[in-house]
């Protein structure tokens, strides 16, 4: 039994031996085939990234994503019989095996995205049949004029070629979400009228949504002089990025508005993202104030 073992080890070696010798001297189609198929070895190349906040603020700091890179060689256990160097050799190339070079680039991104990865290429020590790993990070930062939707960046790894091992790729998909700026500018065509007793004045008000989003304005009259009333031509608007809408109110005064009297008008413009969210709520910072003023002049007679 033991003799057989020996002779069946002994041939096993000797095979893998000729292989290495024909693939060497690369003399016909027959070699190349026996390279090209029996002894090409496809590496297994995996990336992930850790968690990270998707919600990134436009002109704000940028945000870091954490990458792993995992990386195995797969190599037949036949070939643990023959003397380390000279498997290195057959496999690697080279009697002492070097780290892969993995390259790391983004090959999909959004124009208003900017990004830096910390260390692009990455060295890992080849293991076989057992994953190597290795840690970078990329950081994303979005422009100010970044809209408020949903973005893909894809990032790809490429495994360089090693020996006999053939270089390998992947990618992955990448989600970030510039979050809502509720910018509005408002503007009225005057923001002092004169009117007398029981009289009507019109203020023309000129809205725009700088908002990095589709948004809809609600306007709201918060506070008016005593016994005077007041009508918007549209209380709700829809606007989109940079657009712009003009929208009317006017004014009754009362009659005991006075010679000399000055009326207050306060007016509310609350800007939120179109369609609205399920959980978005009304906060301070999405609203806008506005105040304008009817004046009852008084004439002075010449002396």
């Amino acid at each position: 039994m033991r003799v057989r073992k020996s002779v069946s080890m002994t041939v096993i070696l000797l095979f893998l031996m000729s292989l290495f010798v024909a693939i060497s001297c690369n003399a016909s189609a027959k070699n190349h085939f026996v390279e090209k198929y029996i002894l090409e070895f496809n590496p297994i190349l995996q990336m992930e990234a850790g968690h990270y906040d998707d919600y990134i603020m436009p002109a704000g700091n940028p945000v870091n994503i954490p990458i792993k890179v995992k990386y195995m060689v797969s190599v037949p256990s036949i070939f643990n019989i023959l003397p380390v160097f000279l498997k290195n050799i057959l496999i690697y190339g080279s009697a002492s095996i070097s780290p892969v070079r993995i390259h790391l680039s983004v090959v999909k991104i959004p124009d208003w995205l900017d990004f830096t990865i910390s260390c692009p290429d990455i060295y890992i020590n080849i293991k076989e049949n057992e994953f190597s790993c290795a840690n970078t990070s990329i950081f994303i930062a979005a422009y100010s004029d970044a809209p408020a939707y949903p973005s893909t960046v894809v990032i790809r790894a490429e495994a360089q070629p090693v020996g006999r091992i053939s270089n390998q790729s992947v990618e992955i998909s990448l989600i970030v979400h510039p979050t809502y700026l509720p910018l509005l500018h408002i503007e009225a065509d005057q923001t002092l009228k004169y009117a007398t007793s029981n009289d009507r004045v019109r203020f023309l008000i000129n809205i725009t949504n700088r908002a990095n989003k589709e948004s809809v304005i609600r306007i709201g009259i918060d506070e008016l002089p005593r016994d005077w009333s007041a009508s918007l031509s549209n209380s709700t608007i829809v606007l989109p990025m940079d657009g712009c809408a003009t929208i009317s109110l006017d004014v009754y005064t009362s009659a005991d508005f006075r010679k000399g009297d000055i009326g207050e008008i306060h007016l509310n413009f609350t800007v939120l993202p179109y369609p609205p969210q399920p959980d978005s709520e009304e906060t301070p910072a999405d609203t806008y104030n506005l105040t304008l003023f009817v004046v009852n002049p008084v004439i002075v007679d010449p002396i």
